[in-house]
């Protein structure tokens, strides 16, 4: 059996117009011009990721740094379950494009 064909390249833009007008909450994560529809997190790996949120957001609450848990949009280079983001005085976040997904390690806790 061959590999499925790629779908068409979809732009940021369009990922996120897509992705604000959900009105089943299904999530998708967009990587290198694809979307994919994300699976439900498990029992697991939620308090596995709220265990590992409280850990850094107890680290960092006396800095300038803000932390995020699943459903923030990131535009990063590598994968992951969570952000932190340095200045909270600087809101462009709220205008970057984001995604997240989950690491291999994390995704059948």
């Amino acid at each position: 059996m061959g590999a499925l064909p790629k779908s068409p390249y979809v732009s940021p833009e369009k990922y996120l117009l897509g992705e604000n007008d959900r009105p089943d909450g299904q999530k998708y994560e967009y990587v290198n011009g694809q979307v994919y529809a994300m699976a439900r997190a498990s029992r697991g790996h939620n308090l596995l990721a709220g265990n590992f949120f409280l850990a850094l957001a107890l680290h960092v609450r006396c800095s300038r740094c803000q932390v995020f848990q699943s459903d923030m949009k990131v535009e990063i280079q590598t994968l992951n379950d969570m952000s932190a983001k340095g200045n909270c005085y600087d809101n462009t976040w709220a205008e970057s494009f984001f995604h997240s997904r989950s690491k291999p390690s994390t995704a059948n806790a």
